[in-house]
């Protein structure tokens, strides 16, 4: 458990993990690149990319590379967790937020290890479940008085975190007709992944921890006073 705590609470861990998030994007691409069929961002949702049949009748093939994509939500979810987790135990940000962006990584690794085919419920319910405290883990440590990260970052999360949580209540009620299906569903992950990308890259390192004014731990009273002593001269 302390190894874990000293793993995560190295601030360079947090930057790596977001540098990672990138490569969800670059495989989302190639693998609706390699589509056998029309696939558009804005009309397909992004589940079937991580199906090897799809289309109606669940007959018509989708894309060879199928398997990168649900390794991809591992370790996109892997990667969100990470984030996470890192910031809480170094105190960045409050219990709640921090524990929310955990939850919903966690949620994303199991959406990527069972996909639509193998159980379509539990793979849409762990989706949601990232969508949901993704965007409201963003929100929570962009508004939040307690957090300690930098002001760029807080205003990323903010704003990825707004537009996550916009974009899944038109994608849960049906407002789909601007974005498209595809759309407004990419509109809620990438909400999400870019506002972690630029907050982990840019605020990983943390404010010092805030002392009340006039106090002083004891080791900075003891070098006081032995500095005082050493600089004093003696009697002549």
């Amino acid at each position: 458990m302390n190894r874990a705590a000293t793993f995560l609470r190295d601030p360079l861990l947090a930057r790596i993990s977001a540098i990672v998030l990138l490569q969800y994007f670059a495989v989302e691409w190639v693998v609706s690149a390699t589509w056998r069929g029309e696939y558009g961002y804005r009309t397909n949702t992004v589940g079937p990319l991580g199906i090897p049949f799809c289309g109606p009748q669940g007959t018509w093939p989708c894309s060879a590379l199928y398997p990168a994509m649900n390794v991809s939500f591992v370790i996109t979810g892997l990667a969100v967790a990470v984030i996470g987790g890192s910031w809480l135990i170094r105190r960045s940000v409050a219990q709640p937020a921090g524990g929310a962006l955990v939850i919903a990584g966690g949620a994303l690794v199991v959406a990527g290890g069972i996909t639509e085919k193998t159980d379509y419920p539990v793979h849409v319910t762990a989706m949601t479940v990232f969508y949901v405290l993704g965007a409201l883990g963003c929100l929570l440590i962009g508004l939040s008085g307690s957090t300690r990260l930098p002001t760029a970052p807080r205003c990323a999360l903010t704003v990825g975190g707004a537009v996550a949580t916009l974009a899944y209540f038109c994608f849960a009620g049906g407002l789909t007709g601007w974005l498209g299906s595809g759309g407004t569903e990419r509109a809620i992950i990438y909400g999400i992944l870019i506002g972690l990308l630029v907050a982990g890259v840019a605020g990983s390192s943390s404010a010092p921890t805030r002392r009340p004014t006039g106090t002083h731990r004891a080791e900075d009273r003891d070098d006081t006073e032995t500095t005082e002593l050493a600089t004093t001269s003696g009697p002549a």
